[in-house]
């Protein structure tokens, strides 16, 4: 049972790596049944995976144009094989390197970009998020600041969100971001700031009167609220300077008064 336990466990964070580069579950599926198969013919892949050899081509495709399996051939029959494991980290570092040379061209053309934009035309002021699959994209936004205060209640996001609960603080520990957070007493809370508070990342808790079944996040520009319910989850995105002044003014007050 131990050996079934690690070879899941091994196999779903395999997993976990593969979707983060950019594949989907089917082509998953072929990439890891070809590392244990090694090079063959498509035909052969085809009955291993139980795709159709039509399907099977397409999704090869696919990972031929993601760069992580080569074809060659062999009397006349065309293979296909995975990259090794040190072809796909140059394939990583490459990707890395034109990241950051994409991040660079950005910020040279930021001046411009704004001055282009139409200041008349519509622009959102407030985003509203419903559902487990919504509120991931109202956090990736908060995570993208260079800084940013919060309160939060780990015990309600350690129930609803748990790989957030993670994910923030290594996010500003891996980014070097800066980040001071104002958490609800609870046990989950007092874990969270003996595991995750740094010079970067400072923790204190909140009085212990605070108590509520919610999350704001504050940046310079903009507030970003989660409201936990017993079987939903909903959040507000809220860009307005001023508002968010308030509420760091609010912060700055009871940040004194915290220990």
């Amino acid at each position: 049972m131990y050996y079934l336990h690690v070879d899941f466990f091994r196999q779903h964070n395999m997993e976990n790596f593969l979707s983060s580069i950019g594949l989907n579950s089917k082509e998953i599926k072929i990439f890891i049944t070809l590392i244990s198969l090694g090079a063959q013919p498509v035909s052969v892949l085809a009955k291993h995976v139980g795709l159709a050899r039509s399907t099977t081509y397409s999704l090869l495709d696919g990972l031929i144009d993601k760069k992580v399996i080569r074809t060659f051939e062999r009397f006349g029959i065309k293979y296909v094989q995975t990259l090794s494991l040190e072809a796909l980290q140059l394939l990583l570092e490459r990707e890395k390197l034109k990241l950051e040379e994409k991040q660079k061209t950005l910020l040279q053309i930021a001046p411009e970009y704004k001055a282009l934009q139409h200041h008349l035309g519509i622009k959102p002021r407030v985003n509203f998020y419903e559902g487990f699959d919504k509120i991931p994209t109202m956090f990736e936004s908060a995570l993208r600041k260079n800084e940013f205060m919060a309160y939060f209640n780990a015990e309600s996001a350690e129930k609803h969100m748990s790989e957030y609960v993670r994910k923030v603080p290594e996010t500003i520990k891996r980014m070097e971001k800066s980040a001071r957070e104002l958490v609800v007493q609870n046990a989950v809370g007092t874990e969270y700031r003996n595991q995750y508070e740094t010079n970067r990342h400072q923790i204190r808790y909140l009085p212990k009167e605070f108590e509520f079944e919610s999350d704001t996040i504050i940046t310079e520009e903009a507030v970003y609220m989660i409201a936990y319910g017993e079987n939903e989850i909903s959040g507000i995105e809220i860009f307005q300077k001023s508002l968010a002044e308030t509420q760091r003014v609010l912060f700055e007050y009871l940040w004194k008064s915290s220990k």
